[in-house]
């Protein structure tokens, strides 16, 4: 085997290297982002239910008395 055929499994593996990582950095980037979003909605709805006035007619399904936290 000659230097020269070294080098050329040297890029060859580099070449397979950025198939196989590259696309799982993107799906790990996707997943990450995909969370955040998920996150930020779930914060926006119990800031919005936390900032609703409480209803005192309306049932919220719990016994008699019981009040919502």
């Amino acid at each position: 085997m000659t230097e020269a055929d070294g080098s050329n499994w040297m890029l060859f593996s580099a070449f397979e290297m950025m198939l196989v990582f590259l696309p799982a950095l993107a799906f790990a980037w996707w997943e990450l982002r995909s969370l955040k979003r998920l996150r930020e909605a779930r914060e926006r709805q119990e800031r919005e239910r936390d900032a609703r006035p409480p209803d005192a007619g309306r049932s919220t399904g719990g016994s008699a008395g019981e009040t919502r936290p």
